[in-house]
């Protein structure tokens, strides 16, 4: 099957109330040139997509449901503030974490909703091999814990926390640091950017609408229990929920599709993205199953090399400044922590070709362990080789350049 982007084709589309239950239309060809497939037919037709992701029952009402998304990447927003909070304890973080309780913003409690439970959860990756999800989840709720016993809790205010140095737990330029220069909550954040949300989205969700059973559901118009959608909708939906369940407030993924997209060698990627989830939710409403698959290969693409190009920016920016590092410039200790998490979040990833991650979590250690050895990133000032070397390797995975990538 050939994989043609949203941008590849040419679109008229006259539905301009989003209504997608009105009569199809064929509204879409594609030109000669992009056919390089044995099969010389469209792999689209009959589609009508909105202009923005919206999808309305035959009544006008909205098909679209993902409040689950919201919620959860809410619930990391007061948790990543709570891991700057002095005063604050293990307790409480755990009770959020793990409980989905105890949040400042109620409407996040009592929702049975939590984090925990759906890091590296996915079906396709993990649903057997609960061992290497379990140890997953641990080594996330290390960066909590740590940065409670080893700061937080330690100290009363930011004030009270000498300054960092070389084996020594402190603060430098207003930031939290541990022993080897490393910033938890920029650790847990970032590894949560594969680990709650990739995950879900490239190995749980999309995998889940390339299942004939929910297809046959969807074709034979069975709507899921009291709601307005079907089975396939509301799965289609819950992926594009965690990219863009919270794009006013986002601390993930959409975030840093927003940020690869203002690098001049990766424009449109964001568009691109945008496009697959409507042309793929708009092929689920018309039946058009190859098209829907074509959209799933598209977005496995895309957000995975966002994950990639992320990792070898932050590691190509933290060598830049590490000749800088003083108590007044921790700027490369910051941008070497994101990359700490955006190296784990590559575990997560999806190559189309392969089915299985662009790395895999033994890669991914071995990588991780070349910054953390020793003194850690102290040990990496006037020694950056390891992150030339790791930048490399990334961007050969993704066929990008670290030059593209870093700057």
């Amino acid at each position: 099957m050939c994989l043609y982007l949203p941008s590849q084709l040419f679109i008229l589309n006259l539905n301009k109330m989003n209504n997608t239950y009105l009569k199809s239309l064929s509204l879409f060809f594609c030109a000669s040139a992009l056919f390089s497939c044995e099969d010389d037919a469209p792999i689209v037709s009959s589609i009508s997509v909105p202009d923005t992701y919206s999808f309305l029952d035959a009544s006008g009402e909205s098909t679209v449901s993902f409040s689950g998304q919201t919620t959860r990447l809410q619930q990391v927003d007061e948790i990543l503030t709570d891991l700057l909070t002095f005063g604050v304890t293990s307790e409480d973080l755990s009770e959020k974490f793990t409980e989905g309780e105890g949040f400042t913003d109620t409407t996040l409690n009592g929702t049975g909703k939590t984090v925990y439970s759906k890091i590296a959860a996915s079906d396709d990756y993990y649903k057997e091999n609960a061992t290497e999800s379990i140890t997953i989840k641990t080594e996330i709720n290390s960066f909590i814990e740590d940065q409670i016993s080893e700061i937080l809790g330690a100290y009363d205010a930011l004030e009270d926390v000498p300054e960092a140095s070389e084996g020594v737990i402190g603060q430098l330029d207003d930031r939290l640091l541990n022993s080897q220069g490393l910033e938890y909550n920029q650790m847990f954040a970032k590894s949560l950017v594969g680990a709650l949300v990739l995950d879900q989205v490239v190995n749980n969700y999309l995998s889940r609408c390339l299942d004939a059973t929910y297809q046959e559901q969807n074709s034979n118009g069975e709507l899921v229990e009291s709601k307005n959608y079907t089975t396939l909708e509301h799965y289609w939906d819950e992926a594009y929920g965690y990219i863009y369940g919270n794009a006013d407030n986002d601390s993930l993924l959409y975030k840093y599709i927003v940020k690869v997209a203002a690098d001049e060698d990766f424009a449109g990627i964001d568009t691109q993205i945008l496009d697959a989830f409507k042309l793929g939710r708009a092929a689920i409403v018309a039946q058009n199953y190859n098209v829907l698959e074509n959209q799933v290969t598209t977005l496995r693409t895309l957000l995975s090399k966002v994950i990639g190009v992320r990792a070898i920016y932050y590691l190509q920016q933290g060598k830049a400044n590490l000749a800088y590092v003083s108590a007044s410039d921790a700027s490369a200790f910051h941008d070497l922590s994101e990359g700490y998490g955006f190296i784990y979040s590559l575990q997560f990833t999806r190559n189309p070709n392969t089915d299985a991650p662009y790395f895999t979590k033994e890669e991914v250690d071995a990588y991780l362990l070349n910054l953390t050895q020793d003194n850690g990133l102290w040990d990496l000032i006037g020694n950056t080789t390891i992150l030339d070397t790791i930048s490399s390797e990334i961007a050969t995975a993704f066929g990008v350049t670290v030059d593209e990538a870093g700057s």
